[in-house]
């Protein structure tokens, strides 16, 4: 399974989508902190919506990466094979 990630160049870009999910981590976790502090008398339940949609884009975004990182891999492969 290693050797099929390494020979596709999938696992480097796992390996580039965790290293920008650090960026964009930090990024979201402050705008999280912010949007909080900025309703900080706000009603619990809006604290947890805030929370929930930070916790939400922390997770799809790095997916949404690494789906981009494989889709433009894969449209490179065809193209090479078809020029």
């Amino acid at each position: 399974m290693l050797d099929l990630m390494l020979e596709t160049g999938v696992g480097r870009h796992v390996g580039w989508t965790l290293l920008e999910f650090v960026w964009q981590g930090t990024l979201v976790g402050l705008a999280t902190a912010v949007s909080l502090w900025l309703l900080s008398s706000a009603s619990a339940r809006v604290h947890y919506v805030v929370a929930l949609v930070g916790l939400v884009i922390m997770l799809a975004w790095p997916a949404a990466s690494l789906a981009l990182w494989t889709s433009a891999m894969i449209g490179a492969r065809w193209i090479g094979l078809m020029g």
